[in-house]
């Protein structure tokens, strides 16, 4: 996903902004088990698939000890005294053959 498809996103819910803003895309972890963080809270109703697509990795792999974590790419927009974050996870992505390089992956605000 590239900051462009983002901003591109976010243009209805800064309709009245003076200026156009652009934000990197920050990639990071976060755990599966236990709850608090923003992330958790965002992708709360695909917690206990994601736990499950892990633990079923984990069973194919026995000796690669992964992590229970999930991936995200995020960025954060301010605007009328709120904060919106858009976040990218990566999980059911999908690449085309029209755009190279590129995955289509599901996206919250």
């Amino acid at each position: 996903m590239s900051a462009a498809t983002v901003i591109a996103l976010l243009i209805p819910l800064t309709a009245g902004a003076a200026q156009a803003e652009s934000h990197r895309l920050i990639a990071q972890e976060f755990s599966l088990v236990g709850a608090g963080d923003l992330q958790s809270a965002i992708w709360a109703d695909k917690l206990p698939q994601l736990q499950a697509s892990r633990s079923a990795l984990q069973r194919a792999a026995p000796s690669a000890h992964l992590k229970s974590i999930a991936q995200v790419w995020t960025a954060t927009f301010a605007g009328n005294g709120r904060s919106y974050v858009v976040s990218a996870i990566n999980d059911g992505c999908e690449s085309s053959s029209a755009a190279e390089n590129a995955l289509i992956c599901p996206v919250r605000v």
